[in-house]
């Protein structure tokens, strides 16, 4: 009985597949792999580069509350970029440090309530430092993978 299932289920996928498919790859094999890095950076998540992160500690600026940041890579400038990473000049190199992370996030959200980079970086709350580093160092990891397959030689 099992030999009879097996055989009608080869055909079922013999049927689907076809006989030149034979040996190749099977599109339920290619629905459940891991996407390349090349797919990947095709279609980058939405809020990679625009976002908002809502804040555990809220800020207070000019008598208002703020209670989330809006953060915005593209804003960010060459010369701003080269200043986040100048921010800790004892870093490794190949790895973005908090300090680099932290005002190259604040560059992306300034602005956001009214405030600026300055105050977000030496007024964000400690529960509030870890993510915004976090959403700065996969944003800048990212764009080095894209820069790396974007130079052609």
């Amino acid at each position: 009985m099992a030999n009879a299932e097996s055989k009608e289920n080869n055909a079922k996928i013999e049927q689907v597949l076809g006989g030149e498919h034979a040996g190749k790859v099977k599109p339920e094999d290619k629905a459940g792999a891991k996407p390349t890095m090349e797919e990947l950076m095709k279609t980058p998540p939405p809020t990679l580069f625009k976002g908002k992160l809502k804040l555990v500690k809220p800020l207070l600026s000019a008598d208002k509350t703020v209670d989330e940041l809006e953060y915005d890579f593209d804003q960010v400038t060459g010369t701003q970029m080269v200043r986040a990473l100048d921010a800790d000049r004892g870093a490794d190199p190949y790895k973005m440090s908090n300090q680099q992370a932290l005002c190259l996030f604040a560059f992306a959200a300034k602005g956001s309530g009214g405030l600026d980079e300055k105050d977000i970086v030496e007024r964000l709350g400690m529960r509030d430092i870890v993510p915004a580093c976090h959403i700065a160092k996969v944003f800048f990891n990212f764009t080095v993978l894209v820069g790396n397959v974007n130079i052609k030689g």
